[in-house]
C-alpha cells in the first residue's frame, strides 16, 4: 500500500468538485446528447464515495485497499455518467487551500 495523504481522507463536497471540474476545464455539454444539466456526486455526510470496480460505497477509511474511489458527473436528460479520480480532485483541493488560490 501506498503513503495515504491526510488530503486523501478529507472529505469533498459538491461546491469541491464543481470548483474543480471547471479549472480544468470540463465541458458542460453531454457529450451523448448535448444537454447541459448535469448532476454530481460528493462524498456525502457518511463520509463514504464510490468505490470501483465493486460500484459499492466505501468508507474514506478504505482508500486503499483495493478499487479506484470515484466522483461522478451524471447528465439530467439522458443519464450517460462520467467518472473523476477522487484521488486527484483531493489533491487539487489541497494544493489550493495550500497556495490560498487557483491550482490548474
Amino acid at each position: 500500500m501506498g503513503v495515504i495523504h491526510d488530503y486523501e481522507r478529507a472529505p469533498i463536497t459538491e461546491e469541491d468538485f464543481i470548483a474543480y471540474l471547471k479549472a480544468k476545464g470540463v465541458k458542460g455539454e453531454c457529450e451523448a446528447c448535448g444537454s447541459n444539466s448535469w448532476s454530481v456526486s460528493a462524498d456525502n455526510e457518511m463520509n463514504y464515495t464510490l468505490g470501483l470496480p465493486m460500484v459499492s460505497l466505501v468508507n474514506i477509511e478504505e482508500l486503499t485497499r483495493g478499487g479506484i474511489n470515484m466522483l461522478a458527473t451524471m447528465c439530467n436528460n439522458c443519464s450517460n455518467t462520467r467518472l473523476f479520480w477522487r484521488f486527484k480532485v483531493a489533491e487539487w483541493k489541497s494544493k489550493q487551500a495550500a497556495v490560498g488560490g487557483e491550482v490548474e
